[in-house]
Formats: C-alpha cells, sequence, structure tokens
C-alpha cells in the first residue's frame, strides 16, 4: 500500500509539473485552487 501512495504522489506531481509548463497561471494560485478541490472532495465523501 505504501509503494502504492509513493508512485501515486509521483504521479500527481508528473501532473502538476507538466500542467504548470503549459499555464501561464501563478503556481500559488493554482496550488491554492488545487487543495480547496482536494478538501472540498474530500468532505463529500
Amino acid at each position: 500500500m505504501k509503494t502504492f501512495l509513493n508512485e501515486w504522489n509521483m504521479l500527481l506531481l508528473t501532473v502538476l509539473i507538466l500542467h504548470w509548463q503549459e499555464s501561464a497561471e501563478n503556481p500559488l494560485v493554482f496550488c491554492y485552487r488545487m487543495g480547496v478541490r482536494l478538501t472540498a472532495r474530500m468532505r463529500r465523501v
């Protein structure tokens, strides 16, 4: 389970970095939005 979580985190990081390079958006704003989205999803469950 631990290895799966580590791989998932690496995948997320890769996606984030790729998205960063594509968007001219402020990285801090993007991270904040992602955090809000994730917390909202966690609350729903």
